[in-house]
């Protein structure tokens, strides 16, 4: 189990990797409170909603690493799973101002979306808002 304290240490510091465009940095922080949280597996129902909030975040850090190395179909695979699991939250969760951030996420996808070879773009990265 983890401390609040420690999760808030974490998630904050992913927040700060991922506003620096340290997308794999990221997800591998992310990934330390993930595996602290999940106590079932993938396909079950989380019992802590931090869990599947983690991963939504890990797996759409996962999918602008893709896309800035050129991994078109990673990219959108990984983006739909990222979008499929923090669909579920509110506009706000553990501290995140989740709502414009996940729509600004998926406009900026869309770019990807209509030309397969749009650039991948730091600029057009929406910043993960604490």
């Amino acid at each position: 189990m983890i401390s609040d304290e420690e999760y808030e240490r974490i998630l904050r510091e992913g927040v700060r990797l991922w506003n620096e465009h340290k997308f794999f940095e990221c997800h591998d922080k992310l990934e330390e409170a993930w595996k602290a949280v999940k106590h079932e597996k993938k396909k079950e129902p989380a019992s802590d909603p931090r869990r599947d909030f983690l991963h939504g975040l890990i797996l759409l850090a996962v999918a602008y690493h893709h896309w800035r190395n050129g991994n078109r179909v990673g990219a959108l695979r990984k983006r739909d799973e990222a979008l499929a699991k923090l669909r579920r939250y509110p506009t706000s969760f553990a501290g995140i101002r989740l709502g414009p951030w996940r729509d600004a996420a998926t406009k900026d996808f869309e770019r990807l979306d209509r030309d397969p070879n749009a650039p991948f773009r730091a600029d057009a990265v929406p910043l993960l808002p604490g």
